[in-house]
């Protein structure tokens, strides 16, 4: 099942997005369950990337709606 999934998800976002979302991922983990020592000036140095990150999949999402309904 995860292997179906994660092919559905190649086709329909850019494999450098992907990789940016799991690194997204691992840092929700990391801050939701505390996980290791979190260095804050990394994070605040990633900013800037993460909310690009963040906006490209909100577009591709936007993107992916708009040629499926119209």
């Amino acid at each position: 099942m995860l292997k179906n999934r994660n092919s559905l998800l190649a086709t329909l976002f850019e494999k450098e997005l992907m990789k940016d979302l799991r690194r997204l991922n691992g840092l929700r983990n990391a801050l939701v369950h505390r996980y290791n020592k979190i260095e804050e000036k990394s994070i605040i140095n990633e900013k800037e990337h993460f909310t690009k990150v963040i906006k490209k999949f909100v577009q591709d999402v936007e993107r992916l709606i708009v040629e499926k309904y119209g």
